[in-house]
């Protein structure tokens, strides 16, 4: 069953790698993409108001034509035949909050954003994408700015194991059209014999043919940020999957940029948000 993807840009060079990143997804899963862009459009001062919805109808089809031709040319260079397809112009200021409002009014089912080119995790969450990633009702994929289009093919997910069902479910919500491989990471401390009966457990239950799990000391030299980013490299995988609910201890580890800009992940792959399960 195929899914609606809402490909945000504000048809800035930056705001490319998003859609880029859903032109692929959906050239692998045959998703429908909706281009959407929001306008701000002041009035002229002399302007009466009589006289302004006439400017403002002008302006929004000016950025509806900027949008088709925006897009158009990304297929083009990605020599992908256009697909099933959507295009948005809305007016507004408050960015985060229309992307919201238009995703859970549209049955929109992923939303793709470029994260600006901000390399730091703290810095692309401080943009629109912060409070979309915070409050959206849907997986957000953040796109950083030096992603350069490939399949997925292979996704890191770094997992506590205290919802896992619900985590594997919502992953393959995204990815159950593509041939895509999930390894689960658990990094770990230290581990008393009743945690390590109770994961145990849990990977025998939850053993399938298209996920694989890894259970690995943390390096208490690394922050878990910077274990991630590591493994991602070994293992050349093409996406990176997160959830907003993890226990306090993994959000303060995965948040934490109060150690320098080492504690990056790889910016280059995209980053998918899952929103935590409503209770």
């Amino acid at each position: 069953m195929s899914y609606r993807i809402l490909a945000t840009t504000d048809l800035s060079t930056n705001s490319k790698t998003g859609l880029r990143f859903a032109i692929q997804l959906a050239s692998q899963t045959g998703a429908e993409i909706v281009f959407f862009h929001i306008a701000d459009i002041s009035k002229p001062a002399p302007w009466s108001d009589k006289k302004y919805p006439d400017y403002e109808k002008t302006e929004v089809d000016k950025k509806m034509a900027r949008l088709k031709k925006f897009a158009g040319k990304i297929y083009d260079e990605a020599e992908i035949t256009p697909g099933p397809g959507e295009y948005e112009v809305q007016l507004g200021e408050q960015v985060d909050e229309l992307i919201i409002e238009f995703a859970r009014e549209k049955n929109i089912d992923l939303i793709c954003m470029s994260t600006r080119g901000a390399g730091m995790f703290r810095r692309f969450i401080g943009t629109h994408t912060s409070s979309v990633l915070s409050d959206a009702p849907v997986p957000v994929m953040a796109i950083p700015k030096s992603y350069r289009r490939r399949a997925v093919s292979k996704v890191l997910y770094a997992s506590d194991f205290k919802d896992l069902a619900y985590e594997l479910t919502a992953i393959r919500k995204i990815t159950h059209p593509l041939d895509v491989r999930i390894l689960v990471y658990h990094y770990t401390l230290t581990l008393l014999k009743e945690d390590e009966e109770v994961i145990e457990e849990k990977i025998k239950v939850h053993a399938a043919p298209d996920v694989e799990f890894r259970l690995k000391p943390q390096n208490l030299e690394n922050t878990l940020v910077e274990n991630i980013k590591e493994d991602s490299a070994k293992v050349n995988a093409s996406l990176i999957v997160m959830f907003n609910h993890q226990s306090n201890d993994w959000v303060e580890q995965l948040f934490d940029t109060s150690k320098s800009a080492d504690l990056t992940l790889d910016s280059r792959l995209p980053v998918l948000v899952i929103p935590k399960r409503k209770v």
